[in-house]
């Protein structure tokens, strides 16, 4: 409190004796209070500046008197004195009654009762405050709204108080009753006295009393026992005195506001003067609280105790927690502020000061109490600073820590280093991950530790920032979490192979559970996250600053740190990495033993070695920044170097060397493929006559053997036999049955290519056999390839073997994909392994929300010589109903859309990009007899009669019966009717008539999915839905149908290049509740196919007259913005009119090797139409000194353009460029509606739709023909359209001057004409 009255001591020392307070000290003020009068009375009245001008007379104050008539009334002024006295006389009792009575009267009208809002409204105001005609009494400007507003004795602007005359100031009759009496008789009359509260501790009362001031009395306030006024009442008193100009007495106190603010005017405050105080009045006056008493003689006290009120010091009152507070605080971080308070002393002329500023209008700080003192201390404040200011201060302020100095950019800079480098390491981990290195290392886990890693210089990178509770949060995390999963990782890995290695010692074969051992790491991230979380709620890690005192200068030096509030944490941090530091070299310890390529016990030892310090080094420097040994910026510059060189030689000694292994050894590890000689060495001679077709068959073969299989396993694993009587022993198709019986021999050579896929195939896995060999007694030694496949997942290996193990050693696996539970493998004749130039996998899946594999695709491109294979392996929505068949074609779609493989452009599928297409697997289209459709959306199978293959469709759910009581009995009926019906035909061997009812071919015929593609004729039994035994024995759940299929499709100019040999089920699978399929085909590849010779000669293609017709619609509003760009395949040597020689370089070259947007000839877009007609455009592309080959393909893309979003497709046309160019108007061709218009010495010969065609040779000279084109729209499997445009082909001598106009060439034309021969042989020198 910084003014105390001391009439409050006894409180102030009951705080004392609590030990609640300091020992009070002066503030300087000095304090007086008493009765108050305003100037403007005093004026008018100078007597009653002192109390005898208020006191009643015991003998008259003046010098002389004369005889006075009966009834003639004494003039008697303020001060007593008789103006109409004309000699000195002795005191007579009767002059001195009618003295005292005339000044009682004067006194007790003058000071009259101040009225309250409420009581003038009601009592007094003619309207009640109310308006009348517009105008107010002039007091009141309306009623009061409230009982405070009641209460009030003045309100600015709405009450302006009223005093009025009360029976209390009327002494008339008071004279009448008291004219018989002799001698001074009290008058009952008095005037008003503003008292203030009791505990103010003045004695009004006893002022009054004790010195014979009867005129005055006090009683009339709202306070108790004597009838005083708030301190807020007392203001709006003298406020109200001041608006009405009305005489006011009231008891104030100084140094006070009020007082000043009414200096200089006429209602200046100005005391009425006691006597004088001494110290037995002082002493007799009592304690403040007998003023409060109820008892009137209490209050009245001593007579002697009437003096005047001495003026006080006043003291400053502080709690000790402020002392406490300020000391309890490291020296540098002590505030001034106790002592400054300690020492302040503030003087009246000071307050006053600022207060006459505070409630002037009209200074600058003026309506502002804090404004006003900030002015007077800043007009002061030299003699504040020598005066209240204690030694020492103010202090100097230094930062001791840079952050931004060169050191902190170093260990930045170093920090960001070693993150690129781990993010590179990453990237590379992926691109060798399928090398044998990388397989032993598990290049998951590998990938693994390097983010761990790059988290950790991460957050070594954030040490060296300037610390801020983000940053210091960010270095928390970023440093554990990744030493976290650093260290988990190697543990997890390590563990691994130690598990493996005991197992092999005790005969057993297991297999490294990846997925449990990524959940093991998500487990331990979880539980590492989860102790951050709580560190950073309950003791968060912050940025504090922290300061230093000099006590001789007193300067004070600053830094900033990361603090929490206790440092357990950072201990049990330390601990937990401690711990899994020790495990891992424990781990790695026990690996010393083990085959080469699994044993890093000395790298992994030697890098937790070198964790080990630098963990040691961090547990140091941790001690030194919590201590504040050196400042924070270098132990940050200190940190961010520790964790970033951690990281690095860790990677250096554990990660680095694998990469470069691996990378010296770059050649992709093809699962399951056997070693080049030891196995093969070993086997048996009969063995290897059995293999002796697929190792004799030729490499450069005049036709390709190529076997597609599909099954679904129904998530059973296979057995041997039913893995032989699906897929042929050694890849030989003589046990196979041929589509044309007379054509035995094609089945009797080993097949060169070999596709499996499979749907549902996985299954809970089961302990392994044990491992076989000669001596049991012995440990068993794993070898290389043992390790390799139990590093995979069981099932993916187990897969993988038994083809393997079916197939023989004549064949080498060049892809291997799991999407979900679908899997694709791809094998070739090791002969023609070599001739496979590019393999490239793509998937999509078709799930629920296209998200899950359970549904979806897995697509294999490869490339033999010049010749592209696709093989596409689905597995379609299941059930039977119209909304599944439309959901299969959707399936189909998606697919097509998504799993794209083409190097030329994401606009061409692969139905639409590859030489030859298989598309297989369970396609999931039933048996649909005419007019009946049961839809399987009712009822699904209940729980003993579960299709594995529509189980695996639905996620959660209750299936209920097939027979469900949602269905109506007339479905019921209906679907037994199909069953049985199906079945009938089945038991009939009437395969032809069924597959009349086949779902899938309807769908192809009307044009719903794989349009252009061709399914054979099923002259088989159908393959589900079959008990799980040998033959063809049908459940009853569904209709038996040919869900398993084969369908191929060639390009445009190819067809006669593809001819199915065989196609059947396999009634021996005996794991499955379907049937497995195969097809056997024969591929002229295309190098095979003589090319049309331009060697010397141009082409010219110019395509005019474009159009299309019925195109789909691609916008909301059924419209389409379409226009066309031409695309071919790298084996065509095109060029389009305006190309430059720049941007051929760039599109061979670049574009090529570096995957450079290549761009392609358009036209302009046409607005809203679905026919449109490109008027006048002319496309024109041109080749020269060349071979077009069978596989030169041109597509035309049909694409909608769109303002602010990628333009959509919305179809392709494929064109063969060869059989443009050989084609002669031929019954039945591809080109519709073909002529030649013009024709001059045409010599095309080609075999067009011939197996095998001879060399055209063109004769020298101009030749052209023109070529109408009526092809369809494809989009994804479905109709898009028409187009329809025309083809002047032109073929001149490669130096014939047609472009130039001139007959003869010139020798500078022959010049640039060699130049550009020369630039395009260094061209294709360069790419070769």
């Amino acid at each position: 409190l910084p003014e105390v009255w001391p009439t409050v001591f006894e409180a102030v020392l009951q705080l004392l004796q609590r030990d609640v307070i300091d020992i009070p000290t002066p503030s300087g003020l000095l304090g007086n209070s008493g009765l108050r009068l305003p100037l403007r009375t005093l004026q008018e009245f100078p007597s009653m500046a002192i109390w005898l001008g208020l006191a009643t007379l015991s003998r008259p104050f003046y010098s002389e008197v004369k005889d006075f008539a009966p009834g003639e009334q004494i003039e008697v002024d303020a001060s007593g004195t008789i103006t109409n006295a004309i000699d000195l006389v002795t005191t007579n009792s009767t002059m001195l009654k009618k003295l005292n009575e005339q000044r009682h009267s004067l006194i007790a009208g003058l000071f009259r009762r101040p009225t309250t809002w409420g009581d003038y409204c009601r009592e007094i105001s003619p309207t009640n405050c109310t308006l009348v005609e517009n105008a107010t009494d002039g007091t009141a400007t309306r009623p009061p709204a409230n009982d405070d507003e009641a209460s009030l004795y003045f309100a600015q602007g709405l009450y302006f108080g009223h005093f009025r005359l009360t029976s209390d100031n009327n002494c008339t009759q008071s004279i009448v009753d008291n004219k018989d009496v002799d001698g001074p008789a009290p008058l009952d009359c008095w005037g008003h006295v503003g008292s203030p509260p009791c505990d103010w501790g003045n004695p009004v009362e006893r002022w009054l009393y004790w010195n014979n001031i009867t005129a005055l009395r006090v009683g009339d306030g709202p306070l108790g026992p004597h009838g005083g006024y708030t301190g807020d009442q007392l203001r709006q008193i003298w406020h109200a005195a001041n608006h009405t100009n009305s005489h006011v007495l009231i008891h104030w106190y100084e140094p006070d506001p009020l007082a000043i603010e009414y200096l200089g005017t006429d209602y200046e405050m100005h005391p009425i003067t006691f006597p004088t105080a001494t110290v037995e009045c002082l002493q007799a006056r009592g304690t403040p609280n007998n003023v409060c008493s109820p008892d009137l003689d209490v209050r009245l006290g001593d007579p002697q105790g009437s003096c005047n009120v001495p003026i006080k010091t006043l003291f400053t009152l502080m709690t000790n927690s402020l002392a406490s507070d300020t000391y309890i605080q490291e020296d540098a971080d002590q505030s001034p502020a106790y002592e400054v308070i300690r020492s302040m002393l503030v003087t009246n002329l000071a307050m006053s000061s600022i207060i006459k500023q505070w409630y002037s209008p009209d200074a600058e700080d003026g309506g502002d109490a804090r404004t006003a003192v900030c002015h007077w201390v800043a007009r002061n404040i030299d003699w504040i600073e020598s005066q209240w200011i204690p030694q020492g201060y103010p202090r100097v302020k230094t930062t001791q820590s840079r952050y931004g100095s060169p050191y902190l950019i170093a260990a930045s800079a170093f920090g960001t280093f070693v993150v690129l480098c781990a993010t590179i390491a990453i990237f590379l981990i992926a691109k060798y991950r399928n090398t044998k290195t990388m397989i032993f290392a598990q290049p998951i886990f590998m990938a693994i530790i390097c983010f761990g890693f790059l988290l950790v210089a991460a957050g070594g990178i954030m040490w060296a920032q300037k610390p801020t509770r983000e940053r210091c949060t960010a270095s928390l995390w970023l440093v554990t979490i990744g030493y976290s999963i650093e260290l988990t990782a190697v543990l997890v890995k390590t563990a691994a192979i130690n598990h493996l290695i005991r197992s092999s010692k005790k005969n057993k074969r297991v297999n490294v559970s990846r997925n449990l051992m990524l959940l093991k790491i998500a487990s331990v991230a979880m539980i590492v996250a989860t102790f951050l979380t709580a560190w950073t709620v309950v003791s968060p890690p912050e940025a504090r600053e922290q300061r230093t005192l000099d006590q001789e200068t007193g300067t004070v030096s600053t830094d900033l740190q990361c603090e929490s509030n206790s440092i357990g944490w950072r201990l049990v941090n330390l601990s937990v990495q401690v711990i899994l530091l020790l495990l891992s070299v424990f781990l790695a310890f026990q690996t010393r033993d083990v085959m080469q390529q699994l044993n890093e016990s000395i790298s992994l030892a030697i890098m937790c070695y070198s964790q080990f310090v630098f963990m040691i080094m961090t547990g140091v420097c941790t001690f030194l920044y919590v201590y504040d040994v050196f400042p924070s910026s270098i132990m940050a510059a200190v940190f961010c170097s520790i964790y970033s060189l951690d990281a690095f030689i860790s990677m250096s000694i554990y990660v680095f060397p694998k990469i470069y292994k691996a990378s010296k050894a770059n050649t992709d590890y093809k699962p399951g493929a056997f070693s080049t000689s030891e196995k093969d060495s070993e086997r048996s001679v009969s063995e290897s006559n059995l293999m002796m077709k697929s190792f004799s068959r030729p490499a450069d073969i005049s036709e390709l053997n190529v076997l597609v299989c599909s099954a679904n396993l129904g998530n059973a694993e296979p057995t041997e036999d039913s893995i032989r009587a699906w897929i042929p022993t050694h890849g030989e198709g003589s046990g196979m049955k041929p589509i044309d019986e007379e054509k035995q021999d094609d089945l009797d050579d080993a097949f060169d290519i070999i596709a499996v896929g499979m749907q549902e195939a996985t299954w809970a896995e089961r302990e392994q056999n044990p491992i076989t060999t000669e001596d049991s007694e012995h440990d068993v030694q794993l070898t290389e390839e043992d390790v390799l496949n139990m590093l995979e997942e069981q099932n993916r290996s187990r897969l993988r073997e038994l083809v393997q193990a079916t197939l023989g050693a004549g064949y080498t696996q060049i892809a291997d994909k799991q999407r979900g539970q679908m899997r694709l493998h791809v094998w070739v004749r090791r002969a023609i392994s070599k001739d496979i130039v590019s393999v490239e996998v793509s998937g999509a899946n078709t799930g629920v929300g296209n998200v899950l594999a359970n549904k979806g695709g897995i697509v294999v491109t490869l490339k033999y010589r010049t010749t592209t294979l696709s093989f596409v392996s689905v597995h379609l929505a299941a059930h039977e109903g119209e909304s599944y068949y439309k959901a299969r074609c959707d399936n189909i779609a998606s697919i097509l859309s998504e799993a794209k493989t083409s190097p030329i452009s994401r606009k061409l599928d692969v139905s639409m990009s590859s030489s030859h297409i298989f598309f297989f697997g369970d396609m999931n289209f039933r048996t649909k007899f005419d007019g009946d459709y049961v839809d399987d959306v009712a009822g699904k199978p209940g729980k003993d009669e579960v299709d594995t293959d529509d189980h695996n469709d639905v996620i959660g759910g209750d299936h209920g019966s097939l027979f469900s009581d949602r269905i109506g009995e007339g479905k019921k009926e209906q679907k037994a009717r199909n069953i049985r019906r199906a079945k009938s035909h089945i038991k009939a061997c009437d395969y032809h008539r069924l597959y009349q009812y086949d779902e899938l071919q309807k769908g192809i015929d009307a044009g719903d999915c794989l349009v252009e593609f061709t399914t054979l004729p099923c002259k088989f039994p159908p393959t589900f839905k079959v008990e799980r035994t040998k033959g063809f024995v049908y459940k009853d759940q569904r209709t038996p149908s040919y869900t398993d299929r084969i369908l191929f499709k060639s390009a445009a100019g190819l067809k006669n290049n593809l001819r199915p040999l065989s196609y059947e089920a396999c009634p021996d699978f005996i794991t499955s509740d379907h049937k497995p399929i195969f097809g056997a085909f024969s591929v002229i590849p295309n190098h095979k196919i003589s090319p049309f010779n331009l060697i010397g000669k141009n082409l010219s293609l110019v395509f005019r007259k474009l159009r299309c017709q019925g195109l789909l619609p691609a916008d909301n509003d059924g419209l389409s913005d379409p226009y066309l760009v031409f695309l071919w395949s790298d084996d065509l040597e095109l060029h389009f009119e305006g190309e430059t020689m720049k941007e051929r370089i760039r599109e061979r070259i670049l574009a090529k090797f570096f995957h450079k947007k290549r761009r392609w000839p358009q036209t302009q877009y046409i607005s809203k139409t679905l026919d449109p007609i490109w008027k006048g455009t002319e496309v024109a592309l041109s080749a020269r000194d060349t071979k077009i080959g069978a596989e030169a393909m041109l597509y035309i893309a049909v694409v909608d353009y769109d303002a602010f979003t990628k333009d959509d497709g919305i179809g392709i046309v494929s064109l063969n460029v060869k059989e443009m160019l050989e084609n002669e108007d031929r019954a039945g061709s591809e080109y519709n509606d073909i002529s030649d218009e013009r024709s001059h010495n045409i010599n095309m010969d080609g075999g067009g739709g011939k197996r095998e065609s001879q060399p055209s040779d063109p004769d020298v000279g101009k030749t052209t023909k023109t070529v109408r084109i009526n092809r369809p729209v494809i989009w994804e499997g479905k109709h898009a359209g028409q187009f329809r445009c025309k083809v002047d082909i032109t073929i001149t001598g490669l130096y014939d001057d047609r472009f130039s106009g001139s007959s003869s060439r010139s020798p500078r034309r022959s010049s640039l004409v060699s130049k550009r021969c020369s630039i395009l042989a260094a061209m294709q020198a360069i790419e070769e």
